[in-house]
């Protein structure tokens, strides 16, 4: 069903009287459907008055409205005129404080609690990590200096991660070989070359190395996936696995995972070519978002 002139017009004049509107089954306070819920509750939680629209007592706005904002699914949620998106869109954007920004709303405080553990409540842990067959343990504790203390105590290896900010921290660490292992990691390392100037100051320490990933996409992948393919050493191999966790693809061609490999492109520069439709599609104006819709 094509959207008629008469709907459209209908719809138009919803988003311009009200603010923020929510398209969905059933009512905000009377939901009939489990996503519709999901959306209502996350606008409850932050706003006393916005208007909802039952698609199901109304045809027309139902299949209108997936059109008007070339939208498949119900629930969607407008904002100043905007199509914001669905219930997984509302709830990210609610759990990250975003949501509530848009709105006006206070966003709450998402600070982390702070942890601690004792370096002898540590030694306890490893030590039954050891008898359980337990090869690595990483980062248990915080400090350069805790970790220090601890590498030399029991035979499990000792992994530095977040600490190691690049070059200097791990000199600071490879200096008193506080650590087993370095989880070298492109982002936290600063760079590709200070990656590489990681994992060679490691090497002269006698320090194994490790390829993390902090779940980058395809680029971020393979750019790691080329510094790590320089290391002279790489004994606890690495676990580039960030693009089989998504969906869509930016790339024109997709890297190779076979085999229990990631093939590392040949090709100038990173060997890889972005996909500009693609890109293009998932460009951001506004609160607008796409999806890719299966046909």
């Amino acid at each position: 069903m094509s959207l008629s002139p008469a709907t459209r017009t209908r719809i138009e004049t919803l988003l311009a009287n009200h603010r923020v509107v929510l398209f969905m089954k059933g009512t905000r306070h009377a939901p009939q459907c489990g996503f519709s819920a999901a959306a209502a509750d996350r606008l409850n939680a932050l706003l006393d008055d916005y208007h909802s629209v039952d698609v199901l007592a109304d045809e027309e706005i139902r299949a209108g409205i997936k059109d008007f904002g070339n939208w498949p699914t119900i629930p969607q949620l407008y904002i100043d005129g905007e199509l914001v998106g669905g219930a997984d869109i509302v709830q990210s954007m609610f759990d990250s404080g975003e949501l509530h920004g848009v709105l006006g709303v206070a966003a709450p405080d998402r600070t982390p609690p702070a942890l601690t553990i004792s370096d002898a409540a540590v030694e306890k842990v490893r030590a039954a990590l050891a008898d359980a067959g337990c090869e690595l343990v990483e980062q248990p504790v915080a400090s350069t200096a805790a970790l220090n203390r601890l590498v030399r105590r029991f035979p499990v290896a000792l992994m530095a991660d977040e600490s190691l900010t690049g070059p200097e921290s791990a000199f600071e660490i490879a200096k008193t070989k506080g650590a087993d292992v370095f989880a070298v990691k492109i982002e936290q390392s600063g760079g590709l070359f200070n990656a590489q100037r990681v994992a060679a100051i490691a090497d002269t320490a006698g320090i194994e190395l490790y390829g993390g990933t902090m779940l980058e996409g395809a680029v971020g992948t393979v750019a790691s996936a080329h510094v790590f393919s320089t290391f002279a050493n790489l004994q606890w191999g690495t676990e580039l696995f960030g693009p089989l966790l998504l969906t869509e693809e930016i790339l024109a061609t997709p890297l190779d995972y076979s085999d229990f490999e990631l093939t590392v492109p040949d090709g100038p520069g990173l060997g890889v070519e972005l996909d500009e439709d693609r890109l293009k599609f998932f460009a951001r104006e506004g609160l607008r978002k796409t999806i890719s819709v299966a046909k």
